[in-house]
């Protein structure tokens, strides 16, 4: 969880932010009666009533509490919670929220929207929802671009910090809310339509952007594992090693059974290339199909917490739309509002 402000109040914010990155939370989530008063400041106060009610999580030390706001002024509520062994084992409260919302309203169809959230946690400035929580959030059909997120501090008279999905989690995946049957239909008729060629961007040749395109596309076809889950990815980054001298490495996914086990092909060719960044001209990430993506949540994270954040990835120019020009764009400009604690 993110930080909305780049300075610190107190020597203890960068531990609590710190903290709220592993606070990822739980199924400690239930429906609340319709709400008649859903003014900002009087839901802030219910979350920060329910906050200070819990015991803090064992790893983190740190409680956070998400409310949904639902179209017919439902309110339903979450919490975080962590595994006392793994950092990786746990569940956020915004998502622990959705969870319960989605047994709520089992019919898809009929399912209220969400109109607006609302995050208050131990920290001493507001934070936002994790890269984790963002793309979530971002591919599920309750909630759009423009949804309200209010976040604020553990002063509940302080000012909240108010944003939005689209501002949050910029350009999220191509295939984004497509079921599967959905994703290969559509990567098999846009590569039909489009086949990759490359082009140049900014100091990269036309061969160089076909070169990386290339060792990432054969990557992909590492990535195997179909009955698992039948897409699959690729990376690959170039790297300077001598004047006009450039060397390709690459990595694919590897997905497990239990999906959130599995493992992105970026953050695998992060422990391949981390301490190379300063050679590193440009990655890409692409599917079986020959289709350029954008990083997933945890690639985001890692990279721009890492300090990759300024090493550009190719991606579609407009709106992920594989006919248009190619650029080249900074990884942290992907996951905004990441705080600096290092």
């Amino acid at each position: 969880m993110n930080s909305s402000s780049t300075s610190s109040s107190s020597s203890s914010t960068p531990l609590l932010i710190s903290s709220a990155l592993f606070a990822f939370s739980c199924l400690f989530a239930w429906r609340s009666p319709k709400n008649d008063s859903n003014d900002d400041y009087t839901l802030l106060r219910k979350a920060h009533s329910l906050r200070l009610s819990l015991s803090k999580p064992p790893l983190s030390q740190f409680r956070v509490v998400a409310i949904l706001v639902t179209e017919r002024k439902e309110l339903i509520f979450g919490t975080n919670v962590e595994s006392y062994g793994s950092l990786t084992n746990t569940l956020c409260a915004e998502r622990a929220a959705c969870s319960q919302y989605i047994l709520q309203y089992p019919d898809q169809e009929t399912r209220p929207f969400i109109t607006t959230i609302y995050i208050v946690s131990d920290a001493d400035v507001p934070i936002s929802p994790g890269c984790l929580c963002r793309e979530f959030l971002s591919g599920q059909n309750l909630s759009a671009s423009q949804t309200r997120i209010v976040m604020q501090s553990a002063d509940s008279s302080s000012k909240p910090w108010v944003s939005c999905l689209q501002e949050l989690f910029p350009r999220p995946s191509l295939y984004n809310r497509l079921n599967i049957q959905q994703q290969l239909e559509l990567g098999t008729v846009l590569s039909s339509q489009q086949p990759f060629s490359g082009q140049s961007v900014g100091s990269l040749s036309q061969q160089d952007i076909l070169n990386l395109w290339n060792t990432a596309w054969q990557a992909a076809k590492s990535d195997v594992r179909d009955k698992v889950f039948p897409m699959h990815y690729g990376a690959a980054a170039l790297i300077k090693v001598d004047d006009g001298i450039h060397r390709l490495v690459s990595a694919c996914a590897l997905k497990a059974v239990e999906y959130g086990s599995s493992q992105d092909a970026l953050c695998q060719l992060w422990t391949l290339v981390s301490k190379q960044l300063e050679q590193i001209t440009a990655v890409i990430l692409v599917d079986q199909f020959g289709l350029l993506h954008t990083p997933a949540a945890v690639a985001r994270s890692i990279w721009a917490e890492y300090g990759g954040g300024s090493v550009p990835i190719i991606l579609y120019k407009y709106d992920n739309t594989p006919k248009a020009e190619l650029e080249a764009v900074p990884m942290d400009s992907l996951a905004p509002y990441v705080p600096k604690i290092w």
